[in-house]
């Protein structure tokens, strides 16, 4: 009997260690901007009692294991199902201590040397026996009642968020799928470039000899712009065809919410049988962590996590992103200890002060490479990286250019590989940029789109945008276009109208570089935005929300020049477009 009613005992208990978990990594995100932070009380809630239900079928059998053994093994051995638990709750520890230290001193095992390293296996060791011996008294003594309180609380915050994310596992109404015609689909976007800077669209030096080379079998959109000064925010706007002012992802840590996250091109291509990858960056370029559900099935190495399991990388709910970004942070600390991952230098590499293999553009292509060798169809977004401004700021001219025409080299090492596997005139590839160099949206960006057997090659002068991509990849393979995309299809002229203004939030220039990496939680009106930049014309406009201030000047290099505005109209117009979209000018 004694041995029945320990097994009984012990079997909930770690699931309701991993609760525990979950609940104080749950606070940790919801005290700082995050994924959490930004979502209204009811789905951080929400996000709190879904987040553990993906590793509860693999806890519970480990918990049954356990527990059946120590019942074999009673009374000597009982402490045997309390292994689980108390590993999970070491690592909690774990979490919290580095939480602790990083706070007060800025030490964090994820970066730590050897010695470090040490003293966290000390502490994780010696937390895990603390616990199974804090646990062991405690269960010896616990009452029937208790028993049934800690069943009744398992089983019912597991069942409450398994029926909860079951509810949530469809797509939107409204989001398409190819039909019959599927081209595979490669987004290559490089980082920071201007179009004036490359030799494709006039610039003296060979910056871009193989852009060059394929142009008169491109699209070439001669005056393109970007919709975000942010990478997170321009990429995701590329990926779904809406504008930040619709999405109202408009800085990070914003994300897409309710049917807005299903809707956008990896989910369309994911639902028609594409395998779909994206090879970018954590934290400033992600999919993910934008929100985008269902859409890019791998993505940025996740699939190296030796934390996760089949459902968490198949369940796509509320609580995705954070428990995503908890996962990460766990497989990171532990990795550096174990010394099977080196220092993380993501934002290192970012802005330049350290070169991490983990996240180079050589990693990116080989990573690639080996993805086409796959099944078709296929949709992959590549983002190249080392042009980033982190890397060049300190640098001459000549440096930058050298940087463009090696990430032009790996452009065409890619073409070289989709011709070497006879998938080119099968695959229609994106070439474009995030934003302009020093994070500006009021200079012109590269946007080459060459279709399979250079259909569609042509030069386009009238103002395009990163959303028109969506739309314009659509409407060649004769999917409907969806009601909620804000871009054009560059296949029709007609259709793109001459005089329409290309709005972007911006961050005002060099001016904002020191703070572009500062991230603040978005709120309405004007949801983290501190300027909005527009295009009319030939001519940038740039107000200042907070009071209205507002600069302009010509787009360098403009191939169709316009007369500028009278101020009062274009802030007339600016303004109105603001005042629809739900923003405000201070």
């Amino acid at each position: 009997m004694i041995r029945l009613r320990w097994f009984v005992a012990t079997l909930p208990l770690a699931l309701l260690a991993l609760f525990a978990y979950a609940a104080f990594e749950w606070l940790f995100f919801v005290t700082k901007p995050s994924s959490v932070s930004v979502l209204p009380m009811g789905e951080r809630l929400l996000v709190l009692i879904q987040a553990p239900v993906p590793f509860v079928p693999l806890l519970c059998l480990v918990q049954l294991a356990a527990s059946a053994l120590s019942l074999f093994a009673f009374p000597r051995l009982r402490a045997l199902a309390l292994v689980p638990a108390a590993a999970v709750l070491a690592a909690l520890v774990l979490i919290l201590t580095d939480n602790f230290l990083y706070a007060i001193f800025r030490i964090s095992v994820a970066s730590s040397e050897s010695f470090a390293r040490v003293a966290y296996v000390t502490i994780i060791v010696a937390s895990f026996v603390l616990w199974l011996r804090k646990l062991d008294a405690e269960l010896a003594r616990v009452s029937r009642r208790a028993i049934v309180a800690m069943w009744c609380v398992a089983v019912a915050v597991t069942g409450f968020g398994g029926v909860v994310i079951a509810l949530q596992q469809q797509p939107a109404a409204g989001v398409p799928a190819f039909t019959h015609d599927r081209p595979n689909i490669l987004l290559l976007s490089i980082d920071g470039i201007d179009a004036e800077r490359l030799s494709v669209y006039g610039y003296a030096r060979p910056t871009s000899p193989f852009l060059a080379s394929i142009r008169g079998e491109s699209l070439v959109a001669e005056n393109a712009f970007s919709n975000g000064s942010q990478t997170y925010t321009s990429l995701t706007s590329m990926l779904t065809g809406q504008l930040p002012f619709s999405s109202k992802v408009v800085v990070p840590p914003a994300l897409l919410r309710g049917p807005g996250a299903f809707q956008h091109l990896p989910g369309i291509a994911r639902r028609s049988g594409y395998r779909t990858l994206q090879l970018t960056m954590r934290h400033f370029a992600d999919a993910e962590d934008a929100g985008l559900r269902n859409g890019f099935e791998r993505g940025n190495y996740r699939w190296e996590n030796r934390l996760s399991t089949p459902l968490t990388e198949r369940v796509y709910d509320v609580a995705r992103p954070f428990r995503l970004a908890a996962i990460d942070r766990l497989d990171a600390r532990l990795g550096r200890i174990l010394g099977i991952r080196g220092p993380a230098r993501e934002y290192a590499h970012v802005i330049g002060e350290a070169e991490d293999p983990y996240w180079s553009d050589e990693r990116r292509l080989r990573s690639l490479d080996a993805f086409l060798a796959g099944a078709q169809p296929w949709m992959a977004h590549v983002h190249l990286l080392d042009t980033h401004f982190g890397e060049y700021q300190k640098k001459g001219v000549e440096d930058y250019d050298a940087a463009l025409r090696e990430a032009d080299e790996r452009v065409r090492q890619i073409f070289g590989t989709l011709r070497r596997t006879a998938q080119l005139e099968r695959t229609i590839v994106v070439i474009t940029s995030d934003h302009g160099s020093n994070w500006l949206t009021t200079s012109r960006v590269p946007l080459l789109i060459r279709f399979p057997r250079g259909a569609h090659a042509r030069s386009e002068s009238r103002n395009v945008q990163l959303v028109d991509i969506v739309p314009t990849i659509l409407a060649y393979a004769g999917v409907p276009r969806p009601a909620w995309l804000d871009g054009s299809s560059l296949l029709r002229p007609q259709d793109v109208p001459p005089d329409r203004m290309i709005a972007a939030v911006a961050a005002s220039g060099p001016a904002l570089q020191q703070e572009i990496f500062v991230i603040d939680v978005p709120r309405p009106p004007n949801h983290g935005a501190r300027t909005v930049s527009a295009i009319i014309g030939s001519t940038w406009y740039v107000v200042d929300l907070a009071n209205g201030a507002m600069t302009s000047g010509a787009v360098a290099g403009h191939t169709r020049p316009q007369p500028p505005l009278a101020r009062e109209e274009a802030m007339r117009r600016i303004g109105a477009f603001l005042r629809a979209a739900g923003f405000r000018i201070g």
